[in-house]
């Protein structure tokens, strides 16, 4: 191989660091490190160590990413801290832009695709520990929209002006069904604030839903439910799980009453490919089957031990489903992995993939 010079870190420029971001190497959910030299610091954030950077624009972090590491920026959209005429990569700086280089994502590339979204879950913890900086990381990875989960921020308001400040929308959110019986107002208002339009009913507690006649009672509530989200200029939904595929007494489907019982203009559904696989459904026919019922699809991969993997790595075929719900007028799609060792970069895998498919 050809001897490489090593570049002092004084003298890397800021062009070249925004360079070396797209084409980082990782293995085994950790960047790839080589001591070489100390980095300035900023921020307070704590001291990065042992930098090397190759000016071909090959890249070694200091610091492995286990999962869950929050390291977020906009180094290509934002830029980074500057110090002189060369520029200073924080800690925070370098996880979201190491894990979209190493699966070709971009900041550029992700304004000129259609937009694909994420359903939060599959980032709670992330959430948890740093709600703003999780967000920036999903918004760097090319995700354009997002739907809530149960954690919204401290403050309503301001999570609606952070998603602003990264181009994100909220197009729906999910509501458990008890609040939405009891007082389907305060999930209306925030949904409002958050500026969705779906309210999405995601779960059924087993004692609801025991009998073909709790699954029509269920039936009813959803259609009132809707009608009140109409009259406040949203739309319910329903989010299915594997159980509304099982056969009930005399070989009725809960998913079949569902379909049946509730209102169209006022009931649509969120389709979790995942579950409805895991229901012994293939999700494409039944898109096709049914072409006004559904508006908002969960994107998420079975591998062939049926635990949940990144889109791509599975046994789902997504291009039909995709064809699919294009089709059939899904209007928002959103990448979920209920368990992720490292979520950040299980969501890096899965919207690369949905680009190529693309």
């Amino acid at each position: 191989m050809p001897s490489r010079t090593k570049t002092p870190i004084s003298t890397v420029t800021a062009a070249q660091k925004a360079a070396a971001a797209n084409t980082i190497s990782l293995a085994a959910g950790n960047c790839m490190h080589t001591p070489h030299c100390e980095l300035p610091t900023a921020d307070n954030a704590p001291p990065l160590k042992k930098f090397r950077l190759w000016p071909e624009g090959n890249i070694r972090f200091p610091f492995g990413l286990p999962g869950g590491t929050l390291l977020s920026s906009m180094l290509a959209a934002q830029g980074c801290k500057r110090t002189g005429p060369a520029m200073v990569l924080t800690r925070r700086d370098l996880s979201a832009v190491a894990i979209g280089a190493a699966f070709g994502i971009t900041a550029a590339q992700s304004r000129a695709l259609r937009k694909i979204g994420l359903q939060l879950y599959t980032v709670r913890d992330l959430l948890k520990r740093d709600f703003d900086a999780t967000l920036r990381d999903v918004a760097l990875l090319g995700y354009r929209e997002v739907e809530f989960a149960g954690i919204l921020g401290d403050d309503v308001g301001r999570t609606r002006h952070l998603l602003r400040s990264l181009d994100l929308t909220s197009p729906s959110l999910h509501a458990d069904y008890t609040s939405l019986r009891s007082n389907p107002e305060k999930s209306f208002e925030t949904a409002h604030l958050l500026e969705a339009r779906f309210v999405v009913c995601p779960w059924l507690d087993p004692p609801e839903r025991q009998t073909a006649d709790d699954w029509k009672r269920i039936c009813d509530n959803l259609n009132a439910i809707g009608e009140r989200a109409a009259r406040a200029g949203l739309a319910l939904a329903y989010h299915n799980h594997d159980f509304e595929f099982a056969d009930l007494a005399a070989g009725v489907r809960p998913y079949d009453l569902l379909l049946s019982r509730t209102d169209e203009p006022l009931v649509k559904f969120e389709l979790d490919v995942y579950w409805a696989t895991r229901g012994k459904v293939d999700p494409a026919p039944l898109l096709r089957a049914h072409p006004s019922r559904f508006r908002l699809v969960h994107l998420k991969d079975m591998a062939g031990d049926g635990s949940f993997t990144e889109i791509g790595n599975g046994t789902l075929d997504f291009a039909d489903i995709i064809d699919a719900a294009l089709q059939t007028g899904v209007e928002h799609f959103f990448v979920e992995q209920d368990v992720a060792p490292d979520p950040l970069r299980s969501i890096a895998a899965s919207i690369a993939y949905l680009r190529r498919l693309g």
